[in-house]
């Protein structure tokens, strides 16, 4: 079976804001998925079948990963940030594609660090000199994170 075979159903709702979230005009991504824009304004408005070389192709264009077009409701909208640059013409334009996939990516980073912060991280670290002996060394991180250490001396593995 070929991935233009494979039909599946997904959510208007969500291909609609990843192209929101993406900030692509439909014309914008018809000339990079090469999918037609009434078949693109088709898929945003109606559940109808896609095949999957069409949604990796949009996952593709919209920088995010293919599971996102298979859940079920959109994601918790998070705020865009202000637009703080002194052009008063661009009260109605949106930010860039680049732009939004930077937030994007800033955000994930942020999540991950709020993680980090908020488990307790404690670490004694060892002190090791370029003087030290390296298999010996090697053999003290090994048991401080408890995994074995293997050197091969002539042939033979020690543990």
């Amino acid at each position: 079976m070929n991935k233009s075979s494979l039909k599946i159903k997904i959510e208007p709702a969500i291909l609609k804001y990843a192209r929101y979230y993406s900030s692509y005009d439909i014309s914008d991504v018809a000339k990079k998925t090469k999918i037609k824009e009434e078949s693109l304004l088709l898929f945003e408005s109606q559940k109808v079948d896609i095949s999957l070389s069409q949604l990796e192709r949009l996952a593709n264009v919209y920088k995010m990963p293919l599971a996102y077009f298979f859940l079920q409701n959109i994601p918790k909208d998070v705020v865009l940030p202000k637009d703080f640059r002194i052009i008063y013409s661009s009260r109605n334009t949106k930010f860039s594609p680049v732009v939004m996939l930077a937030i994007r990516r800033a955000r994930y980073v942020q999540s991950i660090i709020q993680e980090l912060v908020q488990e307790k991280f404690e670490y004694a670290f060892q002190k090791i000199s370029i003087n030290n002996d390296v298999e010996a060394s090697a053999a003290s991180l090994g048991q401080y994170w408890e995994f074995q250490y293997r050197s091969k001396v002539n042939g033979s593995v020690h543990l």
